[in-house]
């Protein structure tokens, strides 16, 4: 590795190691072991920092621009890094973008993983960690439906890009089957979840005051029917209306 041959440059402490081996011959390995450990600070830092700001630029500008219009120039300057950094880490725009993907995915199968820690593990349990994960990232707002139905457009042109999304929604729709008779029920509840998330992107003239009552109504319908559920034993009704009121 190139850091461990950085101490064989030419100091009084190489050369005293060096005179005092038997025979006076060389061991690389005695010398690397009579070196102090380096400082944490002198470790060269892994470049993952600059791949996550990459991938954050690429969200601000596609936020801005749309994914399909996006350039790495725009990224770059974003960033705040040279475009031949950014192509250090990726090589295209093609690339760029399912980095993103995968990035968005990867945080969404973590929160997943996380809320499904609270939950028995079976299909109930699985909705359940659904649902509260969708939740959170409703109220959180960490990812933004403009972005994300950008993305969704750019893969017209580049239909790979959407591989692991559908993906993870054969998988979805796989754990929700093992519910049987209430699959449907199930599948509509994420699906509503699916609809909050980018309602907040359509823009329309209605009234905040108008947008509330259809919240409201909605959230109303979604805490029935999750009384009603067998599956639904163990949600708690905040998580819907929270979210609804979020998603407004």
């Amino acid at each position: 590795m190139p850091w461990a041959l950085e101490p064989l440059c030419t100091t009084s402490t190489t050369a005293s190691s060096f005179l005092n081996e038997p025979s006076g011959r060389y061991s690389l390995e005695s010398h690397v072991h009579r070196q102090r450990p380096r400082a944490p600070d002198m470790i060269r830092k892994p470049r993952s920092d600059a791949r996550a700001r990459i991938l954050d630029a690429a969200l601000a500008v596609a936020d801005r621009v749309g994914a399909a219009h996006l350039t790495l120039d725009a990224v770059a300057a974003e960033a705040g890094v040279s475009k031949g950094g950014l192509l250090y880490h990726f090589a295209n725009k093609e690339l760029l973008l399912r980095g993103v993907v995968e990035h968005h995915m990867a945080e969404h199968q973590r929160d997943l993983d996380l809320a499904a820690t609270q939950f028995p593990p079976d299909a109930g349990g699985y909705l359940q960690a659904f649902v509260h994960a969708q939740s959170g990232e409703l109220m959180s707002r960490r990812k933004e439906p403009g972005v994300t139905q950008s993305f969704i457009a750019a893969a017209v042109n580049t239909p790979d890009l959407m591989d692991l999304p559908r993906q993870q929604a054969r998988a979805h729709i796989g754990r929700l089957r093992a519910l049987g008779p209430d699959f449907i029920d199930a599948l509509l509840m994420t699906l509503a979840l699916d609809g909050l998330f980018f309602r907040r992107h359509v823009r329309n003239a209605r009234s905040g005051r108008s947008r509330a009552r259809t919240a409201a109504r909605g959230a109303g319908r979604a805490r029935e029917g999750l009384g009603r559920a067998p599956f639904g034993r163990g949600l708690s009704p905040a998580h819907v209306s929270a979210a609804d009121s979020s998603a407004g």
